[in-house]
């Protein structure tokens, strides 16, 4: 009776990893102990970076990276085969509880933003060069209430948070720059191979036509349309690519487009 009320709780357990989003990370040991798939629940770890930060945050709602898992997204994993070789050779996919508490980073992992590690990396990413140049606005003043202020900015523009998974989504950089994060909840975590079986596959609308052909009654009132109208498809076509919009809902809109221009 314990054994199959034990199985059932389990069940249960899994059952609360259903989220879409999935994120990843190296280990140098393995986590589920020669299993494949499993709930991995962080506990004391040693961790590299100043403990006094780590407490600044958690005093602001971070969780704890002294007792925490950290995982990456998608586009940081598939961006950072560099790091096997820092966090070790077992990868794994790691799904989280939609109502746990995570911490996240984007851009630099957390460490980065505190060392000043930032001056030297991604030189040309905008979001970094922002918090260069407000680092520099600050001027010579005391390092500790600098780097209060930094921490500051880095929390208002949403570089740096904390809260549930859907907290996450909502950011403006979600999926458009990479993120790191971490929890101190229980995890979903499976084996797989490598990072390449979590590379993204390029979305074909890119090099979809909102309109094709079979739009038109004739060749003639396709050549006719895009003399009038073709830069009003180009700015849809580039709002598409530049906000990462789905092709059907924009495809929809030149459509309508379409339709108008018959009613002139």
């Amino acid at each position: 009776m314990n054994i199959l009320l034990n199985k059932m709780r389990y069940i249960k357990l899994f059952e609360a990893f259903q989220s879409e989003v999935k994120f990843y990370r190296f280990n140098r040991e393995d986590l589920l102990n020669g299993q494949e798939e499993g709930i991995y629940t962080p506990n004391k770890r040693i961790t590299w970076g100043d403990q006094l930060y780590n407490q600044m945050l958690v005093n602001l709602g971070f969780p704890d990276r002294e007792k925490c898992i950290h995982f990456m997204d998608n586009k940081a994993f598939s961006e950072s085969s560099s790091f096997k070789s820092i966090y070790g050779e077992w990868v794994y996919e790691v799904e989280v509880d939609d109502e746990s508490i995570l911490g996240w980073t984007f851009c630099l992992v957390i460490n980065d933003w505190y060392y000043d590690y930032y001056k030297n990396k991604l030189g040309d990413n905008l979001i970094v060069k922002s918090v260069r140049d407000y680092a520099e606005s600050l001027g010579d003043i005391d390092y500790k209430e600098a780097n209060d202020l930094r921490i500051k900015y880095l929390i208002d523009k949403g570089i740096i948070g904390y809260g549930t998974l859907e907290d996450l989504k909502k950011s403006p950089f979600f999926g458009k720059e990479n993120l790191f994060a971490w929890t101190c909840d229980p995890v979903k975590v499976k084996t797989i191979s490598s990072p390449q079986k979590v590379v993204k596959e390029p979305k074909a609308y890119k090099n979809q036509p909102l309109l094709t052909p079979e739009d038109f009654t004739s060749k003639e009132e396709m050549a006719n349309f895009y003399k009038t109208n073709g830069s009003t498809l180009k700015r849809l076509k580039d709002v598409m690519d530049a906000k990462q919009l789905d092709h059907s809902e924009v495809r929809e809109e030149a459509l309508s487009v379409l339709k108008k221009w018959r009613e002139l």
